[in-house]
């Protein structure tokens, strides 16, 4: 445990004592030298105990859920257990607050009154207004005497993390058409062909069928909409690349819409590979999408990682992956 010395306060308590001492001199009353033996002892005494309730002091923090989805207000709780019966003047706590996906934090200094044998929960309410993995830890904890002589340093080690995942939305019309166009390019790079031969079944396009199972090449022969009617798409895999955009509302928007796509994806049990661009490695990072357990899991992966990058993702596609042809880019 380190020690910070308030040295002007010192100076001024030392100053006392002299005066308690040249009015003893003068006049020579027990009161005097009462209050001056109490003041000389007072100082060791305080700086004493000022070590004994550090020994007995711990800050931790606490959270009741791990993952949030963006908006949500959940209160993050430093939990002080101090079992000694002797009062401190105040404990100074610093928290450190953390985006890792963005890479933005900043600390914070709570000031609470220590009395003795305390074992309290202080609830501080955060809101998460932009999506990442959180990290909240205490830095350290700095107890300060009754007479303020003194501040001691606790050491800590406590952090919680607070995953936050995108609130279920619709896909805008304009972004849902240009989307569906990528599937279906997508899904006729990835098929086994390109011919209608390669379909169970075409037939005619009906109210209710999606346009990403428009078969283009068929409607052009019969001068009509045909579709493409399978159970699903299980024996293919589509790649879907997440990028994230230049600003950080555009980034938002790109990982709220992918995280839509993926569980329509999967509600619709179709095999996905989700990709996405880690900076410091120079390369792509993947996850298959089975299951929307593993949504969550591709995000925590993602929000720890720089994906950023004033690269062109179709350039880097072609030279670092040019086995994968059909994607959709978000």
């Amino acid at each position: 445990m380190k020690i910070h010395l308030k040295i002007p306060r010192i100076i001024i308590y030392a100053l006392w004592i002299i005066v308690l001492l040249v009015l003893y001199d003068y006049f020579r009353v027990w009161f005097l030298m009462v209050a001056l033996l109490i003041a000389l002892a007072g100082g060791a005494i305080d700086i004493l105990f000022l070590y004994l309730m550090a020994g007995r002091t711990d800050v931790s923090l606490e959270s009741d859920v791990d993952t949030v989805e963006k908006g949500d207000e959940l209160p993050v709780i430093i939990h002080i257990e101090h079992d000694s019966m002797i009062p401190s003047a105040e404990i100074k706590v610093t928290l450190n607050t953390k985006n890792e996906f963005y890479g933005s934090g900043q600390d914070t200094e709570i000031m609470y009154p220590l009395y003795s044998a305390e074992d309290f929960r202080e609830k501080l309410p955060v809101t998460f207004t932009m999506l990442g993995t959180y990290t909240f830890t205490l830095k350290k904890a700095q107890l300060r005497d009754l007479l303020g002589f003194a501040e001691v340093m606790i050491p800590l080690d406590s952090t919680v993390e607070i995953s936050v995942f995108p609130k279920p939305v619709e896909i805008e019309d304009e972004k849902l058409g240009s989307l569906e166009s990528q599937m279906t390019e997508a899904d006729e790079s990835t098929a086994r062909g390109n011919d209608t031969t390669d379909i169970s079944e075409i037939r005619e396009y009906a109210p209710g069928d999606r346009p990403r199972d428009i078969h283009w090449k068929a409607s052009a022969k019969r001068d009509d909409l045909m579709v493409k009617q399978r159970e699903g798409r299980s024996d293919q895999m589509l790649f879907v690349l997440l990028w994230c955009g230049d600003t950080a509302a555009e980034t938002e928007n790109n990982v709220t819409e992918c995280c839509a796509l993926l569980k329509e994806l999967v509600a619709e049990k179709t095999n996905v590979t989700l990709r996405w661009w880690s900076e410091p490695e120079y390369t792509f990072h993947q996850k298959k999408i089975l299951y929307a357990d593993d949504i969550d899991e591709a995000y925590r992966e993602i929000y720890m990682t720089q994906i950023n990058t004033e690269a062109d993702p179709a350039e880097l596609m072609e030279s670092i992956n040019p086995q994968v042809t059909g994607y959709v880019q978000i």
